[in-house]
């Protein structure tokens, strides 16, 4: 039977009404019998005046009516107002109305057609794939339609296969189903598809139905909308109040969309239509950028092809366009070039603005301009869109006042009307609302001298404590300091005046005399030692806290105009007057700390030239030389501070020469030794800075024996033998740049355990824990250098141990974070070295946030920016491994730009340049991967000109030799890839020149033989010479599983695979943790001697731990694809791995 259509849509209404939960069965119930009793008064009447049915809720329940209605007269002998079988593609699809955790809100208008996502483009291209897929329309089951908007219907549906709920999206039923409409469900699908990031919706799949119309699943979310997350907590209270911690979940909330939006940007794609209700909450934490409908990919030309038909203006306004002067997008998160319709300037700054539109909303309750529009007035979209256009941005304290002020100037960076002004990257507008939840300074906003201090006492609690102490000792000082002071200069004077009148009136004994003056020399050094006890470690704690640089200033003025109210005493006495010349070196000393060069150098000259003259006229007393060789060599380390490296080495030589001078007393002679080591220790590490390294070596070692001379005549000195484990550390050092990796390591294990000794007599002493520190992670750079598997890992480990004792003991202090977070880079390095770059990127992540935040806080400091830098491209090299190469290109991108930044700063430090060079290789590289060729091979050719530049600037560094012959041999293999052997032959014999001038280390010489092995000119190769070499080095140390690699490599290049089979099980036994390289030299020797289905199982393992590591390391690719070779291809030969 076929109801009227007036009663089917009662009947209808009815049953929609309660599946959505506007009325339950039981008052359905009462209303019938109430209903039966009026005279002729409609249900849906009756639910309008009892409030029960809202008129949103009507018109979305007759929407659905006219839907199905629809369908119902498109179903040929259909009695039933469901979709039938044919329509749906299931007989078990339900009409349940959309619930309010909604997947995906495709609520804006037809998206914008710009071509396909490919090589070609093509329309066509679009179709022709769809056409070639399986339909599979057939395993999805729709439950009910959970959202609509002016293309796309989403279901939610069932997947038969893998039992499991998903989204799935169509072109709307019963519009106009044109080809166009269909091209943007699939470029919609395409592009979400290529974006796989934890905060952007999955697509699962893109196929076909039974008719040849497209569909797309994708991950289904329980939840709700941001946008209903915020509209719900301002019902709860107004957005002034929000408290605490439900600003820091909303801030939670945006650093994970930024993230999202920051990968997306990373792949060129960009979304254009972000705002709340594209954001999906889920119901455990979950943050989901979704509809991506109006994303557009970059690097694709501009396409005219727009459905105007499609134009609809919904409750946001949303109003989709792309022809240039028309707009797109949702006018109330609209940029003002989206507003302007400008749509060649759409690009990442454009999602900036759409994100600082979301956090406006986040603080404020309101789109931003809703607080623009004028009071009792109706907007429209294209009055929204002029006042976008025209009227200021407004602030987040123009709509709530009290909200914090750095979050204000957050919002108001990101959403700056001038695109430049913004926030260049998602991930900058992130970290800087990571750093105000860290109560750390953001760079949008300039703290106050009361925020500084307010937030440096909440970050330092126990230090806090401990400076509320030391100010109050301070203050209290200062009151004893002026008063001892005075009574110090009133008992000098008395003291003086009773010496004269002894020597005019003659009544007193010569005793008397000496008395007198023996009194006023304890009582001024009475008055120095309580200006030396107000400085004693107040000072040096506040030094390394750069935020308290203030404090310390003020104290370091107390002091300074402390000492010189006490030069101003008069006295003839040698003594006093050398008193007075060691009080002025204090004083320089001071004014030196405060970077007041010139007024410390001034001080210096007169308290040498006092004590000159105190040596004229007391000739036999050789203390003198060693008071003056104390002002030198304070003169020389001022002179390193401003860049006279010249003046400073004269005065160095001055000082050297003044303590080598004899003593008769045992004491001063002792003391002078020390004096005269400390004095060749400094002058060593101004000889480093120069590049002297030869001479800073004698040095050092000429420091080192005058401690030990020391230490031999009395062994509890503990300055001779810190001295002594402080030198033979910086010669490791010295040992290992020149390539002595082996004396390093000695050098290195005896300073370390002369620390661990001075720590076990003296705990409490930092600079021992510091020293030691330090000196691991040099023992794990050179460990790593001479071809130590393991040994490196646990120096770092050690190393990071260490300064977290530190930080222990002085929570938060700056040099000790960043040394903890510098150490993780170090353990990361080791990780990516041994092809264990997910385990890598674990300890990256901590450090890097950690580096960020120290160089953001203090800029000044060149440590924390370099440690940055150097995390950076650690970062970039491990993210290219795992195939994430946007991300990398980002990383490297930051690395270089800090590095630079460095080099302009401080341009006579020649590392900072070689650094900028070499991270510029990593880039290239990763250009490389990327199919990116001829990019590559421009950037590796600037690259080597910078090289060549730093080599020729600095010749004893290593380092930069070793990178100079990496990227003359990456560039010499890209052009023999292109079958360019010609051209990479030069570069080839450069690369074999630079390895032959290089120290013949293990690290070196493992290089080497990659080159012998590897080099694709016959010219080069020498697999015999490489078997040679990788003898010596498996000789050396049986045990080293890298050398046993080597040597298998130089076997199988050679042909010899028995011999090669040896050595890779050996290694593969060696190994503590098992190395994905080892197994592929394994599997190819073993396919090579016949054991095929044993070298399957290997590669199988090989892979496996490849993938699960570095996927997309770019030896391990090479070596892999000739492994494969080896086993499944044509050939039974490999050629010799890479």
């Amino acid at each position: 039977m076929v109801l009227p259509v007036n009663v089917k849509r009662e009947f209808l209404f009815v049953v929609l009404a309660v599946r959505m939960g506007v009325i339950d069965t039981e008052r359905l119930e009462e209303l019938a019998r109430q209903l039966d009793e009026s005279s002729g008064q409609r249900l849906i009447e009756m639910l309008r005046e009892q409030s029960i049915l809202t008129a949103q809720q009507q018109a979305d329940i007759e929407r659905e009516i006219d839907r199905l209605l629809l369908a119902d007269s498109t179903s040929v002998g259909k009695d039933t107002a469901v979709p039938s079988k044919t329509q749906r593609g299931s007989n078990e699809e339900t009409i349940d109305t959309p619930s309010p955790g909604t997947m995906e809100e495709s609520d804006d208008a037809t998206r914008p057609s710009e071509g396909a996502i490919g090589e070609g483009g093509e329309d066509s291209d679009l179709f022709e794939t769809l056409e070639s897929l399986p339909r599979t329309r057939n395993r999805y089951r729709l439950t009910r339609e959970h959202g609509r908007g002016g293309l796309g219907c989403v279901w939610l549906a069932r997947d038969s296969i893998l039992n499991r709920e998903v989204a799935l999206k169509e072109v709307l039923p019963g519009k106009r189903q044109t080809k166009n409409r269909y091209k943007k469900l699939i470029r919609e699908a395409q592009i979400t598809g290529q974006l796989e990031h934890p905060n952007i919706v999955p697509v699962y799949e893109l196929s076909p139905n039974q008719e040849d119309q497209p569909f797309y699943t994708m991950r289904f979310l329980r939840g709700k909308t941001l946008g209903d997350h915020l509209r719900s907590a301002n019902r709860r209270r107004p957005p002034a109040e929000i408290d605490a911690l439900e600003l820091r979940t909303l801030l939670g909330i945006f650093v994970s969309i930024c993230h999202g939006i920051g990968y997306a940007h990373s792949r060129r794609i960009i979304h254009r239509d972000l705002k709340p209700s594209n954001i999906m909450l889920g119901d455990f934490g979950e943050v989901i950028v979704v509809d991506w409908g109006l994303a557009k990919k970059l690097d694709e030309a501009p396409r005219e092809d727009v459905d105007m038909d499609a134009v609809v203006f919904d409750d946001e306004h949303s109003v989709s366009f792309t022809r240039e002067g028309q707009a797109l997008g949702t006018p109330a998160y609209m940029s003002p070039e989206q507003a302007s319709g400008r749509v060649s300037l759409n690009d990442e700054l454009t999602d900036i603005y759409g994100l600082g539109a979301i956090l406006f909303a986040m603080l404020t309750g309101k789109s931003p301009h809703e607080t623009t529009r004028p009071a009792d007035t109706k907007d429209t979209a294209h009055d929204l869109l002029r006042r976008i256009r025209v009227f200021p941005t407004p602030t987040v304290r123009s709509v709530v006042p009290t909200a914090p002020r750095a979050l204000d100037a957050i919002c108001a960076k990101a959403m700056a009307r001038s695109r430049s002004e913004r926030y260049q990257s998602a991930e900058a507008l992130a970290g800087d609302i990571q750093c105000w939840l860290a109560d750390e300074p953001v760079s949008a906003y300039q703290d106050t001298a009361l925020e500084r201090a307010s937030r440096w006492f909440r970050h330092h609690r126990t230090l806090s404590l401990a400076m509320a102490g030391v100010l109050l000792v301070a203050s209290v000082a200062g009151f004893t300091i002026a008063a001892v002071t005075t009574n110090a200069k009133n008992h000098v004077a008395e003291s003086l005046w009773k010496e004269q009148q002894a020597r005019v009136l003659a009544t007193e004994s010569l005793e008397a005399e000496q008395a007198a003056k023996k009194l006023a020399l304890q009582q001024f050094r009475r008055a120095q030692d309580a200006i030396d006890r107000s400085l004693s470690g107040v000072s040096e704690v506040l030094a390394v806290f750069p935020a308290t640089s203030a404090v310390r200033a003020g104290l370091l003025q107390s002091a300074a105009e402390d000492y010189e109210e006490l030069l101003q005493i008069d006295a003839d006495d040698p003594q006093l007057r050398r008193e007075a010349a060691r009080t002025r070196i204090r004083l320089a000393d001071l004014r030196r700390t405060m970077h007041e060069h010139d007024a410390a150098d001034g001080h210096y000259q007169i308290a040498e030239k006092n004590l000159e003259l105190l040596k004229q006229q007391h000739p036999d007393d050789t203390s003198w030389n060693i008071d003056l060789a104390n002002v030198w060599v304070r003169r020389a380390l001022l002179s390193m501070s401003i860049g006279d490296a010249g003046k400073a080495e004269q005065y160095f030589q001055q000082a050297v020469s003044a303590f080598d001078l004899p003593h008769s007393d045992p004491d001063l002679q002792r003391d002078a030794q020390i004096d005269l080591a400390g004095a060749q220790y400094n002058y060593a590490e101004l000889l480093v800075q120069v590049d002297r390294i030869g001479e800073a070596a004698e040095m050092f070692a000429a420091a080192e024996a005058g401690f030990a001379r020391v230490r031999d005549e009395a062994p509890d000195n503990l300055r001779a033998r810190e001295g002594l484990a402080m030198c033979g550390r910086e010669i490791g050092q010295l040992l290992q740049v020149t390539g002595d990796d082996q004396q390093a390591v000695e050098r290195l294990r005896d300073a370390e355990s002369e620390f661990k000794r001075l720590i076990a007599q003296a705990p409490d002493q930092i600079s021992y824990r510091e020293g030691l520190a330090l000196t691991r992670v040099l023992l794990g750079n050179s460990l790593r250098l001479s071809g130590d598997d393991d040994g490196p890992l646990d120096a770092y480990q050690s190393s990071v141990e260490d300064y977290l004792v530190l930080l222990n003991q002085r929570p938060g202090m700056p040099k000790y974070r960043q040394s903890v977070a510098t150490g993780r880079v170090n353990i990361a390095q080791m990780l990516h070295l041994s092809s264990r770059s997910r385990d890598a990127k674990v300890h990256l992540d901590q450090a890097v946030s950690e580096l960020i935040s120290l160089s953001q806080t203090y800029p000044q400091v060149a440590v924390y920016r370099e440690a940055k830098a150097q995390c950076l491209v650690m970062l970039a090299m491990v993210l290219r491994d795992l195939n994430e190469h946007g991300m990398a290109e980002t990383a490297f991108t930051g690395g270089i730009e800090e590095f630079t930044w460095l080099s302009e700063d401080f341009p006579e430090l020649i590392r900072y340049r070689g650094d900028v060079a070499i991270s510029r290789m990593g880039l290239a590289k990763t250009k490389s991967l990327q199919g990116k060729t001829a990019e590559a091979r421009a950037l590796l050719s600037e690259v080597i000109d910078e090289l060549t530049d730093v080599v020729d600037a600095g010749k004893t560094q290593v380092r930069y030799r070793d990178a100079l012959a990496w990227c003359h041999f990456y560039l010499a293999e890209l052009l023999a890839a292109e079958d360019k052997l010609i051209a990479a032959l030069p570069h080839y014999r450069q690369t074999l020149r630079l390895r032959e001038q290089l120290p013949d280390s293990p690290k070196y010489r493992r290089a080497l033989i990659r080159v012998l092995t590897e080099c694709s000119a016959e010219q080069i190769r020498d697999p015999q010479r490489a078997i040679q070499l990788a003898r010596e080095l498996r000789d050396q140390d049986e045990l080293n599983p890298d050398f046993r690699y080597s040597l298998a490599v130089a076997y199988l290049a050679d042909g010899d695979a028995n011999q090669a089979l040896d050595e890779a099980e050996a290694a593969v036994q060696l190994r503590v943790q098992p190395s994905p390289f080892d197994l592929f030299v394994l599997a190819i020797a073993l396919q090579q001697t016949a054991n095929t289905e044993r070298a399957s199982v290997t590669l199988g393992k090989a892979i496996e731990l490849m993938e699960s590591q570095c996927p997309g390391r770019i030896e391990l690719l090479t070596l892999r694809r000739r492994a494969e070779q080896a086993i499944t291809g044509p050939d039974d030969q490999a050629a010799p791995p890479r």
